[in-house]
Formats: structure tokens, sequence, C-alpha cells
């Protein structure tokens, strides 16, 4: 769990769990999943080792009441304290299940109820890229905002899933299209506008919450976005849309292949 979640920020690894007992990888790992910065003692004194620890319990506390947990009992080791400290961390940021594949922390398929593992999407946003950019590499491991943000990623996405959609020739998919064009590479307005499109072209009505420091809601998102996708593709109208745009084939070959 740790050791994936450093990963999107190269912040380290631990080896074991006595890695933890200075506090700067705790530190890095809430600063990761709050997007906050957190206060830090640069030294590598026992003192410096208790205050950075005591800096996460204060974060924790203000989110979680009644923590019984010593600084002391982190920094001597303490396996049991260490690993309550930690649930009460994954409970926070709302990490309902978790299992370890291929030294990964990857959430369960039953996370959100909504029957599907977060991989299984993560791959399919990542081969539509990769088709659309004409590379092979690993642009997306989660869904927090910090990754979408500039709404850069999504932007590719909806323009390359678009022509699947039966308002595709209208005239207000086309001025959507060119107001994002637009836009600036770092305008906030484009991730708002990336919305709007897919809500209009796949009828994705998901509320997406800005202020959600975890996967869950843009998951929830993008788990409805892929599935709209897939529905067309069932419906009779999608044989219209590929004799009408050539274009429109190579998509559908693209989104059925990567649904696997």
């Amino acid at each position: 769990f740790i050791n994936y979640h450093l990963s999107l920020k190269n912040s380290g690894k631990i080896i074991q769990i006595s890695d933890l007992s200075n506090g700067i990888i705790l530190i890095d790992l809430i600063e990761i999943l709050s997007l906050q910065k957190l206060k830090r003692e640069r030294g590598h004194t026992r003192f410096h080792s208790l205050t950075n620890i005591q800096y996460v319990l204060d974060y924790l506390k203000q989110r979680m009441h009644h923590i019984d947990i010593s600084p002391y009992e982190i920094l001597s080791g303490n396996r049991k304290q260490t690993l309550a400290l930690l649930w009460i961390i994954m409970k926070i940021f709302d990490f309902p299940s978790f299992r370890i594949n291929d030294r990964n922390c990857l959430l369960e398929k039953t996370l959100l109820g909504f029957g599907q593992d977060r991989s299984i999407t993560i791959h399919w946003l990542n081969n539509i890229l990769n088709h659309s950019l004409n590379t092979q590499e690993t642009y997306i491991r989660d869904f927090y905002f910090k990754t979408w943000t500039d709404g850069y990623y999504l932007s590719i996405i909806i323009k390359y899933l678009i022509p699947l959609s039966l308002k595709y020739s209208t005239m207000q998919c086309f001025n959507y299209v060119k107001e994002l064009n637009e836009l600036t590479p770092y305008d906030k307005a484009r991730l708002h506008l990336c919305l709007i499109i897919s809500n209009y072209c796949f009828n994705t009505i998901a509320i997406v919450d800005f202020a959600d420091k975890t996967e869950i809601s843009l998951f929830k998102y993008f788990t409805q976005l892929q599935q709209h996708v897939f529905d067309i593709i069932k419906t009779n109208q999608i044989g219209k849309l590929i004799q009408n745009n050539s274009y429109a084939k190579q998509v559908l070959d693209i989104a059925i292949q990567t649904r696997a």
C-alpha cells in the first residue's frame, strides 16, 4: 500500500516497518494522499523523528478523534501501533479494501460496489491514450485529481471517443470541440469543458466532486463513461455511425479491443 502510493511521486519505498520510524515516509504518504504540504524536520536526531511523527498524528487527529497512538511507539518500531496508524490513514482516505498484486497495492473490484476493478478501467484509458498518441506508455496510474486536474489526458480521451457518439455530427458537438481546442494546455477550464462534452455525447451524469481527495469521484465517472461507450456499441445505431464516418470504425475497434 505504501510503496504503491510512494511510487506515484518517486518518493522511494520501504523495505521493513522500521523504515517508518523517523516519520519522513509517513509525511510523504500523507502529502501524496491529501495533496497538502505538511511541516517536517530535516534533521536525523531522535527529536526530529518524534516531531515528524507528531506532525502526522496531529494531521490525522484533525480528521479522526480518539487516536491513541504514541509517537514514541512508532519511533521504537512497535509493529502493532504502526499497523494501527496505517489502518487509520486508509480509513481517513477511504480505502475500504486492498490486495497485494505484483508488489503494488490495488483496490478490490468490490470498491464502490461497481463490481469493476480499477485496474481494468486504468488499462482501458491507457490503451486509448497510447493509440491516440501512437505510444506505448503508462500515462494513468490512479484517479486522484492531481493526475487529471489540467484536463490534458481527459481531452485526448474524449476527442478520441466522441466519433462513437450519436451526437458527434451535431453543431453543438462541433462547437464544444472547437472551444476545447482553443483553450491553452494549462487552462483549468479544460477539465470542466471535457466533462460537459462527455455528458453531452455519452450522458455521463455522474457528479464529479472537485473537492474529493480520494479516487472515488473520478473512478465513478470513468466507470460510467466506459459503460456508456460500450452501451452505444451494443445499439443498432453503431452501424450507421460507421457508415457515415470511417474513423468511427477505427475507434470502435480500439474500444472493443481495450475492453478486455
